[in-house]
């Protein structure tokens, strides 16, 4: 409980800054009074970074009684977009994962499964938009990214890709 139950009212502030790309700036109120629940911004922008502070307010007697603010970052990020996946080094397994930069982010995890609806797993991250993967076996595998942002040490995922199929290469024709 945030206040006494001898308040019969409490009011929400909703705050917004954007943090992107060091443009640290004043925080702005998006929406103060009411009680509602939850807010939805439609003033950010793909690529950035956002901070939201939310507090909750009585007035008792002309007087306010405000709580703590709680804060929370959202980073809105374009969709990764896959445009390759091929076979970097069939020898040793090695696949090769290529993607479009996404404004804002600073680094992307990449994902695989073995089966487009199956359980992905992290099998790395990095700064670049291609990534070169060490599969198990010469299989069909799918891949997804996801971009993210950092900032103050701490890291905000964005959205991930759509999965994009590599599969499984040819046998080598034998030599007669």
């Amino acid at each position: 409980k945030l206040f006494p139950t001898v308040f019969h009212e409490t009011v929400i502030l909703f705050d917004t800054i954007c943090v992107s790309a060091g443009k640290i700036g004043a925080w702005t109120t998006l929406k103060q009074g009411g009680t509602a629940t939850s807010y939805v911004d439609k003033t950010t922008t793909v690529g950035n970074l956002y901070a939201y502070r939310i507090r909750v307010y009585a007035t008792v007697g002309g007087t306010k009684y405000y709580a703590k603010f709680q804060t929370t970052y959202v980073y809105r990020s374009a969709t990764p977009a896959i445009s390759s996946v091929s076979w970097y080094d069939t020898e040793n397994r090695k696949a090769k994962i290529a993607w479009k930069k996404v404004s804002g982010a600073n680094k992307y995890y990449v994902y695989r499964a073995t089966s487009s609806t199956g359980t992905y797993t992290k099998v790395g991250e990095t700064t670049s938009s291609s990534y070169v993967n060490t599969v198990p076996s010469l299989g069909t595998y799918y891949y997804k990214v996801q971009a993210v942002a950092s900032f103050k040490g701490n890291n905000y995922e964005g959205n991930t890709s759509t999965a994009k199929q590599l599969k499984r290469p040819s046998d080598p024709t034998p030599t007669p």
